[in-house]
């Protein structure tokens, strides 16, 4: 029987991951297809950061509810955060710093397919929610 609700939260989680991305496919057509008419890219740019965090802190989700479970204090692994974290989002959101008034100064990793920046955002995500733990003390 356990085994069965265990399958069965597992079907939930990919199911729901499922609507999502449709959910989030439609919503980027949608800002698409308004940045296009007019002429203005930042909504699109912006939504193409944050998406894929969202992905990501959905990804290490089932993690986080097991965290809440455990018992202790809570904490934050300010190394895997401030190591991993910031250089992740930081190419995540290369596009919309490349557009902004400091983007002339800064050494941003171009030429890359919008899917590579989008990997960086879900790692962020997933390292952004699964920096947040219980300490044992």
């Amino acid at each position: 029987m356990k085994d069965f609700k265990q399958g069965l939260w597992y079907f939930l989680y990919i199911v729901l991951l499922g609507v999502i991305l449709n959910f989030g496919y439609n919503i980027e057509h949608e800002i698409r297809v308004l940045a296009l008419t007019r002429a203005n890219t930042w909504g699109l740019h912006f939504y193409e950061l944050i998406y894929p965090i969202v992905i990501g802190i959905y990804f290490a989700t089932p993690n986080f509810i097991n965290e809440i479970n455990n018992p202790g204090k809570w904490d934050v692994n300010w190394t895997r955060l401030i190591s991993a974290g910031i250089p992740t989002l930081y190419i995540a959101s290369t596009n919309i710093l490349y557009l902004s008034v400091i983007g002339k100064y800064l050494p941003l990793p171009m030429n890359y397919d919008r899917m590579f920046y989008s990997l960086f955002g879900i790692v962020f995500g997933y390292i952004l929610l699964t920096s947040v733990r219980k300490s044992k003390s």
